[in-house]
């Protein structure tokens, strides 16, 4: 937050309540966030909380609204600053640490998997890490799309809770190979559409469970950045690679009229205290976790 200003035009200030944790927050922590030309640093921190004023040309919100969304400033804090287009305005009994659950993760998905891969009820989805942020919120998307879902999960605990959030089979990446596992689950066909958010751990596994015309979302790269891939699969099997980065306020609100209705539910992890932000972040950087973190105010 910008100390001891006002918001300015089309800007509100908000009392935060709840934020939540991603994993690109443990990138910065941890002086691993990429820099490389032409990328562009985009970094913010889901919130959710009470507007405490209004700056000018802001229409839709005033004070004392309940909100959650997206503020650019990439840090944690009491209160912040942010661009009014990036806040919904919150049903009462909606709780304010599933609101802030919400915004990176479901807007992400949602953007992968209808604007990018088309999805339909006919598409079998295979969703890497699925008891992550992204991949809670892509098995639900997926599932609400009349979809298969096929997610990876690592252990036997979280391959449960993968599929109780909705997956119609987990794939213990650990112990099964998740390609062969994918060719099993669809009679030998592959998957229409794979979310891959992991990156070198899986990236090869990921191509050779697509299906011929098959469609990958890439968002992540949490473990390495750096992949091969034979051209000749690419072009023969007439994959389709695509380059997925966030989602807009677009996405959000799409999401968010289906939380809102209770279709779409935010899996939480553990909620911490602000002052025990780093205890978060070292629990999603081990892996730890299933669903959010969020840091309580």
């Amino acid at each position: 937050m910008r100390a001891g200003e006002p918001p300015g035009p089309g800007e509100i200030e908000v009392a935060v309540t709840a934020s939540s944790v991603n994993f690109a927050d443990v990138l910065v922590a941890f002086g691993r966030y990429p820099t490389f030309e032409g990328y562009r640093q985009q970094l913010g921190i889901d919130f959710a909380g009470v507007v405490t004023a209004v700056g000018p040309d802001v229409t839709g919100h005033q004070v004392g609204d309940r909100v959650g969304g997206m503020s650019a400033n990439g840090c944690w804090s009491t209160f912040v600053i942010c661009d009014a287009r990036l806040a919904v305005t919150l049903p009462p009994e909606i709780p304010l640490e599933d609101a802030a659950a919400v915004p990176t993760a479901h807007a992400t998905a949602w953007y992968g998997l209808h604007d990018l891969a088309r999805i339909s009820s006919a598409d079998k989805v295979l969703i890497h890490s699925g008891t992550g942020g992204v991949g809670q919120a892509a098995i639900q998307i997926a599932k609400v799309a009349g979809a298969t879902v096929l997610a990876t999960a690592g252990s036997p605990a979280k391959v449960e809770r993968a599929r109780a959030l909705g997956a119609d089979a987990v794939i213990d990446h650990k112990r099964q190979d998740v390609a062969r596992e994918v060719k099993n689950l669809t009679a030998g066909r592959g998957a229409d559409i794979v979310i891959e958010h992991v990156g070198e751990a899986t990236w090869e596994g990921s191509v050779r469970s697509l299906a011929r015309g098959g469609r990958l979302v890439t968002c992540g790269a949490t473990s390495g950045p750096r992949v091969a891939m034979d051209l000749r699969v690419l072009f023969a099997r007439q994959i389709s690679l695509c380059g997925s980065y966030m989602g807009t306020k677009r996405e959000l609100l799409q999401a968010a009229a289906l939380f809102f209705k209770g279709r779409l539910k935010p899996a939480l992890d553990e909620v911490f205290p602000l002052t025990r932000a780093a205890d978060a972040q070292r629990r999603l950087e081990q892996g730890l976790h299933f669903g959010k973190i969020v840091l309580e105010v």
